[in-house]
């Protein structure tokens, strides 16, 4: 099965594929549905035609792909924890208007794949705004923070996760394999020994967990 992660943007507006091409280094952008202005679906290739991430743009209304998709996530998130960040994404999830799927294909290893891709995707939430959602990690909020806990049984690492207390993100990063943190985070509490950010929303980066 193929590898895909997700940005859920509220806004509704196209993006030039030529426009979003200015953030690549080396890697070129191909435009397979639509047209410069109206994509429905692009490809990044490396010069030797190695195609690295294939992306499609599904707009969130009645009877589309996008509209299942978003349906798809809130079944996903139907018990997750902690309940703070399940509630704050599921009224999120319902003022979606976009989704863009990023489909990894087998150039994302050969030579700066990963980056030209992060890159490109950079440039689409600068201009988008909206959530990630990548496949065996889960969501993030706007900033890129980890708000879910959806990860295999033995995940283990460092990951930067965010917990919402009194209407706000408090971001942190935990060690995912830590018990003891793991409960604090399922009970929307920042574990003790957790590493803090103190930082502004628009201080913050994206795509912090997003390289899968």
């Amino acid at each position: 099965m193929s590898y895909t992660l997700s940005l859920l943007s509220p806004s509704s507006q196209h993006f030039s594929a030529t426009s979003l091409a200015q953030s690549l280094h080396t890697a070129w952008v191909r435009v397979e549905a639509g047209g410069d202005a109206d994509w429905q679906q692009l490809v990044l290739q490396h010069a030797d035609a190695d195609d690295i991430v294939q992306i499609d743009r599904l707009p969130v209304a009645t009877g589309t792909e996008g509209e299942a998709a978003i349906q798809q996530f809130l079944l996903q998130i139907a018990a997750a924890m902690p309940l703070s960040a399940a509630q704050w994404l599921l009224d999120y999830l319902l003022q979606v208007r976009t989704v863009y799927r990023f489909t990894l294909c087998e150039g994302i290893h050969e030579a700066d794949g990963w980056d030209e891709m992060d890159a490109f995707k950079q440039a689409l939430h600068e201009r988008a705004g909206g959530i990630f959602q990548s496949d065996n990690e889960g969501f993030s909020n706007e900033a890129g923070f980890h708000i879910l806990w959806q990860f295999a049984d033995d995940a283990s690492g460092p990951w930067w996760m965010a917990v919402r207390q009194n209407g706000e993100w408090q971001p942190f990063q935990m060690e995912l394999s830590d018990p003891e943190q793991k409960e604090a985070f399922l009970l929307g509490q920042v574990p003790a020994g957790a590493e803090v950010v103190q930082m502004e929303t628009s201080d913050m980066n994206t795509g912090n967990n997003t390289n899968a």
